[in-house]
């Protein structure tokens, strides 16, 4: 089931393609590409804005995910010679809740000069069971926010809270799907009328292992649960797609993930290697 997803796509262009002219016939074959895989397509408006200080267009549109109805807006642009797409998506009942931290994100995005090229990120995550709280009026956990447990996992195999098939090494193939499972604790709930809301938003960077920073996002919305319960078990998955292979070597992931009703976060860093089978 969709709760909330953020995608940032870049790709870049043969020299001199499209030209000015050609430019809104491209981004209107993007967007026709892209939505051909949302089902029940709906496109609400088109407009012209900006991204990073160039001339972009934003659609906004709804679809269905598995059933439920969805909200969501695309944005394509050239800057240089890459093209960019970012995307946010969301649940109907959470795409309100999460549409601020999206569109900051959005305004403050930059290009970052890449020798990873095409960088996929998606981030997603899944609610676990409802687990009743003890009585409280408090609504922080003593404990601070920090990850209880995390790991790679094998992409398609979380089915719930610790159900999961373990990837069982830090190397990947070129192109294979990089997912990191984790499971937040100390994390905070505010009341909403009679509920609890639960909400996380997230950083990620790719360096080299000398430091240098190769590409990287800021205030990714992950999602939010909205609960009749302080619900004790969570899982966040997120998920780093290959869209142009990562070249042969060594690389530094580092998530960051926040709790945005407390104002709390906890970093994640992770060695990797890309290479061959």
């Amino acid at each position: 089931m969709l709760d909330a997803r953020f995608i940032v796509l870049s790709h870049k262009l043969p020299q001199g393609y499209p030209s000015n002219e050609s430019k809104s016939l491209f981004f209107s074959a993007m967007l026709n590409a892209f939505t051909q895989q949302l089902q029940s397509y709906n496109p609400i408006r088109s407009i012209s804005t900006t991204i990073a200080g160039s001339a972009a267009n934003k659609t906004e549109f709804t679809f269905m995910s598995n059933g439920q109805q969805a909200e969501g807006i695309v944005l394509f642009s050239i800057i240089g010679d890459k093209f960019y797409l970012l995307s946010y998506g969301a649940a109907k009942y959470s795409y309100p809740v999460l549409l601020p931290s999206a569109q900051a994100m959005i305004n403050s995005f930059l290009p970052i000069k890449e020798t990873i090229s095409a960088a996929h990120l998606s981030i997603n995550s899944n609610p676990a069971s409802n687990t009743t709280a003890s009585a409280t009026n408090a609504t922080t956990p003593a404990a601070s926010f920090h990850s209880s447990f995390d790991t790679f996992v094998v992409p398609g195999s979380v089915n719930g809270y610790g159900v999961y098939q373990t990837h069982n090494s830090s190397i990947f193939k070129p192109g294979e799907k990089i997912l990191l499972y984790i499971e937040p604790a100390g994390y905070s709930y505010k009341p909403v009328g009679s509920l609890f809301l639960m909400n996380f938003t997230a950083d990620v960077l790719i360096s080299n292992r000398a430091g240098h920073v190769l590409t990287g996002l800021q205030n990714l919305p992950i999602s939010t649960l909205i609960s009749h319960h302080k619900n004790k078990e969570l899982l966040l998955t997120v998920s780093l797609t290959q869209t142009s292979p990562f070249p042969i070597g060594e690389y530094v992931l580092k998530y960051t993930i926040h709790d945005t009703t407390s104002g709390n976060s906890f970093d994640i860093a992770r060695n990797i290697t890309i290479a061959n089978g």
